[in-house]
């Protein structure tokens, strides 16, 4: 029986994940992240190796040349093609910070989508709970009537009071 709890509360939350997701990729602002990232990055490579072609060893054609520049925007650094020319060096601290900003605007994409959520639920469950007090003296009649019992109006006024 837990089994079954566990896969049911897993599959819910997979797909409230998946759903997230979606949202997040049907957002305007990825979108233009999305573009602003793959023009940083394909120009960067191509400057890159227009400028190293010639002084470097390792850089060869423009594969080489978007190789580094994916390594370096995403920070991983392996090392293997390092600029030698002041151009290179230069636009190598710009993909750093730049791949650093778009990775956290992504991220906060990501976050506002999944907080949106809990907000959501929590203002729900607040205006249950609120309006259940303000009508809880409605519960007393409700639960007079299931009974058959007719509410006398001091019980009415006294729980209205109460509250």
């Amino acid at each position: 029986m837990r089994l079954i709890a566990f896969k049911h509360r897993f599959i819910v939350g997979w797909r409230h994940f998946w759903r997230q997701i979606a949202k997040v990729i049907r957002n305007p602002m990825f979108l233009v992240l999305s573009i602003i990232g793959n023009a940083v990055l394909f120009l960067s490579s191509l400057i890159f190796y227009l400028a190293e072609r010639n002084v470097n060893a390792a850089v060869n054609h423009f594969g080489d040349g978007l190789w580094w520049a994916i390594v370096t925007m995403t920070t991983v650094g392996y090392g293997d093609i390092v600029p030698i020319t002041w151009i290179g060096r230069t636009l190598t601290v710009f993909l750093l910070f730049t791949g650093g900003v778009l990775f956290l605007s992504f991220v906060a994409l990501l976050s506002k989508a999944f907080l949106e959520v809990d907000l959501k639920d929590l203002e729900k469950e607040e205006l249950r709970r609120e309006v259940k007090d303000r009508l809880g003296y409605f519960n007393f009649r409700r639960i007079a009537q299931r009974t058959n019992q007719k509410p006398r109006p001091t019980e009415n006024y006294i729980l209205r009071a109460s509250r």
